[in-house]
């Protein structure tokens, strides 16, 4: 066996030729990135997207400072599931940043609330094509349609469709669910209150 020296691991650097600028890795926007990003890494889809909106909505309670408040989550036939908070809303102005950009994360500064990536907002897809967000916040009420695939280019897309005043303050998602999965969904309901302590009606 052969023993090698200590001077043998000390790392050496060498730049043949002109001095050189180090350029920094991207992401590229494509489609099958987007969807891989949105559906590859759940291996309870169902379950993964229920607890993340559900976690979002009472993350949105300690930003209210309304903890004393319950959550709203029903399932019913025509729309599936809602989820609905009483917290400040999300500005028309950060709905995009949010929902649209995967990487960031209104949370990350924020050790007392989960997530941190930007990846559980866009939870929903892993289940369903699409879903919507209404968000009451600033007097103002919008809902968008969140596409996992748009007419731009396949990728996913928000399109505003609605905008009207508004006393109320909160956020609202709702996801379709395919009705032999609703039984299962109101389980995994079940599941994460008793496991979190968040206070749902």
């Amino acid at each position: 066996m052969q023993v090698m020296q200590s001077s043998e691991f000390e790392k050496t650097e060498v730049l043949v030729g002109q001095s050189s600028e180090t350029e920094n890795f991207g992401v590229s926007n494509d489609p099958m990135l987007m969807s891989m990003l949105s559906t590859g890494f759940y291996g309870n889809p169902l379950r993964t997207m229920i607890q993340e909106i559900m976690f979002n909505a009472w993350d949105a309670h300690r930003m209210g400072n309304c903890l004393d408040r319950p959550i709203d989550v029903y399932i019913n036939e025509g729309t599936g599931l809602i989820v609905r908070d009483y917290g400040p809303g999300i500005p028309d102005s950060e709905i995009h940043a949010v929902y649209c950009i995967y990487g960031a994360s209104t949370k990350r500064d924020d050790k007392r609330q989960t997530g941190g990536f930007g990846l559980g907002s866009k939870s929903p897809f892993s289940d369903s094509e699409s879903f919507t967000v209404t968000s009451m916040n600033q007097h103002r009420k919008c809902m968008y349609l969140i596409s996992r695939v748009s007419e731009e280019g396949g990728k996913p897309g928000r399109t505003r469709l609605l905008d009207v005043a508004t006393t109320e303050s909160g956020l609202m998602v709702t996801v379709p669910i395919v009705p032999k999965a609703r039984s299962t969904a109101a389980k995994y309901i079940r599941d994460v209150l008793f496991l979190s302590g968040i206070k749902a009606n």
